[in-house]
């Protein structure tokens, strides 16, 4: 029954935030089709934002996808990966995002091989910087640590208030959803990283103080 409750919940709530960006893209297309925006200006940004909807809408289902294909198998196979490179790549391939908001990502990573699945791991610190960049500050910082196995992602952001720590990792939960719709977040990101997490018991840790900032720690060994 639980299982149950769980998936009618899970759909209603997907359901609910695929709407929204599908509202928007049809209420737009439909400006400019009836003509009510004809100024080439207002076409323009309409299909602007008509395109960042549906950019967010296709967040929602990639992280809809790859957290129903990480709860319906315990875990990857495991093999020998190179952390510091595998970070590396995500930080560069994040740096642009980083880089609209005058965010500084740095990282102190130990030359470490770690036991896990490559897949696994990119979700987890790829989801961990994605969130730090969302809900840091204009000219904020990241800081990536990697030290006997336990990774820590701090960040200078707007912290997590009390009331909401216990809620985070849960699907489709904001804190911020103002802030969360403008940088198109889904609310799915952390319920990935907890539920990898769970799947390989691997231990996590959230220190967070309101307007301070945020930091989550990885206990991969």
């Amino acid at each position: 029954m639980n299982l149950e409750n769980n998936k009618k919940e899970f759909f209603q709530n997907a359901s609910h935030e695929l709407k929204s960006p599908l509202t928007c893209i049809i209420g737009y297309q439909q400006m400019i089709t009836e003509g009510i925006v004809d100024k080439k200006d207002e076409i323009k940004e309409s299909a602007k934002k008509s395109l960042k909807e549906a950019i967010r809408m296709n967040g929602i289902l990639s992280d809809m996808l790859s957290l129903a294909t990480i709860e319906a198998h315990s875990s990857e196979p495991k093999e020998n990966i190179n952390p510091k490179e595998l970070i590396l790549e995500i930080v560069e391939a994040l740096s642009l995002e980083a880089s609209r908001q005058n965010i500084k990502i740095t990282t102190n990573i130990d030359d470490e091989m770690l036991y896990a699945s490559k897949n696994e791991f990119n979700e987890i610190v790829r989801n961990l910087i994605d969130n730090a960049i969302k809900y840091n500050k204009e000219n904020g910082s990241i800081e990536l640590i990697l030290k006997d196995g336990v990774l820590t992602v701090s960040d200078t952001g707007i912290g997590i208030k009390d009331e909401d720590k216990s809620r985070i990792f849960e699907r489709f939960y904001l804190v911020d959803k103002g802030r969360s719709k403008k940088s198109g977040g889904t609310g799915l990101g952390l319920a990935i990283v907890k539920h990898i997490c769970l799947n390989n018991n691997y231990r996590i840790e959230l220190e967070s103080r309101i307007l301070e900032g945020s930091s989550f720690k990885i206990y991969f060994k």
